[in-house]
C-alpha cells in the first residue's frame, strides 16, 4: 500500500529533474522548486507527482496559459503547503490508477492512496483556515480547484464539485476581489479558474459573482499572459456566458413573482431583461463575425504547434458560441407564452 504519510515524503527539492525540453515561463519560479520525474518511480510520491504532469499536460483548461506546472512547482517550495502538496498527490495518484495501473491490485493501490491523500489534504486545509488569520491565498485557490476537479472526475452525477465549486473555489476567489488576480500566478490561476466559473454559473442557472461590475471590468479587459493582447476568443465567450446566467436568474426570478391571476399583466423588469437578451444576441453576433469557424481542411493541414493551437481554440471557442445560442434562446422560449405578451 502505499504511504502518504508526512513522514514518508520527499523534501520539495529532491525530485529528480525534469527531462530537457521543459516550458519555463515568465521566470516565477521560487529558488527552491520541486523538480517532477522524468519516468515512473516506484517511490510513490515521485511517481504520483510525474502522473500529475502528465494530467496537467491533459488538462489545460484555458488557450492563455501554456502549462500550469510551473506555477505549482513554484508555490510548493513556499510557505505552509501541505494541503496543496497532498492535492498534488491525489491527482496524480488517480491519474496513475487510470493510465499506469500494471494490473487491477495496483489499481486499486493507487485509488486508495488518491483518496487518502484527498483526505489529508482536505484536512489540512480546514485547519488552516480555522486555525490561520491570513492563510496563503494562491496555496487556497489552487487547492479548492484541484479538489474540486478530483471529485468531478471521481463524482458520476458532479454534484459533489458543484458543491464545492459554489462553496469553496468560488467564494474565496470572490472575497479576495479581481485585485488578487491581475497579475503573475493570480492572473494564470483565473486563467484556469474562469472556465469553471463561468460553467458552473450556466449549469445551474445562477447568478456568478463574475457577473458584479468589478469583476465584469476586469473580464472584460484580462490581459494575455505574454502582454501581447487584451484575453482570448474563449475569454470573451465566457463573458458572454455570465451574463446569460445573469440574465437566467433575473428571468427565473420574475416569473416566480407572477401571480397566475394577473399572467396577462407585464412584469416591470420584463423589458430591461428583454433588452439585455437582444444585447447579448448582438453581442454573440459580432463574436462570430470576428471569429469564425476553422474549416475542416484547415484542421487536417500539418502546422506548427502553435498555429494548431489557434486553430483548436477556435473550434471550442465556436463549439462555446453554439452552446451559448442555445441556452441564451432558451431563457425566452421556454416561457414564449410570457415573453409575447
Amino acid at each position: 500500500m502505499a504511504e502518504l504519510d508526512q513522514g514518508k515524503h520527499k523534501t520539495q527539492a529532491s525530485f529528480p529533474n525534469k527531462p530537457n525540453g521543459a516550458v519555463v515561463r515568465r521566470g516565477q519560479c521560487s529558488s527552491v522548486q520541486p523538480q517532477l520525474s522524468a519516468s515512473p518511480s516506484p517511490d510513490p510520491t515521485a511517481r504520483y507527482f510525474y502522473y500529475f504532469e502528465i494530467f496537467v499536460q491533459r488538462n489545460i483548461f484555458t488557450p492563455n496559459v501554456a502549462s500550469y506546472n510551473r506555477d505549482i512547482q513554484s508555490l510548493l517550495g513556499t510557505g505552509p503547503t501541505k494541503f496543496l502538496h497532498h492535492a498534488v498527490l491525489a491527482l496524480g495518484a488517480l491519474q496513475s490508477s487510470q493510465i499506469g495501473a500494471e494490473s487491477r491490485a495496483n489499481r486499486k493501490e493507487y485509488e486508495y492512496a488518491a483518496l487518502e491523500a484527498y483526505s489529508t489534504s482536505l484536512t489540512a486545509l480546514r485547519d488552516t483556515m480555522e486555525n490561520c488569520p491570513s492563510p496563503p491565498r494562491l496555496l487556497v485557490f489552487w487547492t479548492t480547484l484541484f479538489l474540486g476537479i478530483l471529485e468531478l472526475m471521481q463524482g458520476e452525477t458532479g454534484d459533489v464539485w458543484l458543491m464545492h465549486m459554489v462553496h469553496v473555489t468560488a467564494s474565496t476567489l470572490q472575497a479576495a476581489g479581481p485585485g488578487a488576480c491581475q497579475s503573475g500566478l493570480g492572473l494564470s490561476f483565473f486563467f484556469q479558474a474562469h472556465i469553471f466559473e463561468a460553467s458552473r454559473a450556466q449549469l445551474l442557472g445562477e447568478r456568478s459573482f463574475l457577473s458584479n461590475p468589478e469583476w465584469g471590468r476586469f473580464t472584460r479587459n484580462l490581459p494575455s499572459v505574454d502582454g501581447s493582447g487584451v484575453g482570448s476568443r474563449l475569454d470573451h465567450a465566457l463573458n458572454v456566458i455570465v451574463q446569460c446566467s445573469k440574465i437566467r436568474a433575473l428571468a427565473v426570478q420574475m416569473l416566480a413573482r407572477v401571480e397566475p391571476s394577473h399572467v396577462s399583466q407585464v412584469p416591470k423588469d420584463a423589458p430591461s431583461i428583454a433588452k439585455e437578451g437582444f444585447r447579448l444576441r448582438q453581442m454573440l453576433e459580432a463574436w462570430r463575425t470576428d471569429n469564425p469557424a476553422p474549416q475542416a481542411q484547415a484542421l487536417a493541414t500539418p502546422y506548427t504547434y502553435s498555429v494548431l493551437g489557434g486553430l483548436l481554440e477556435n473550434l471550442i471557442s465556436n463549439i462555446f458560441f453554439a452552446a451559448i445560442s442555445i441556452y441564451l434562446s432558451g431563457i425566452f422560449d421556454y416561457e414564449i407564452l410570457h415573453w409575447q405578451r
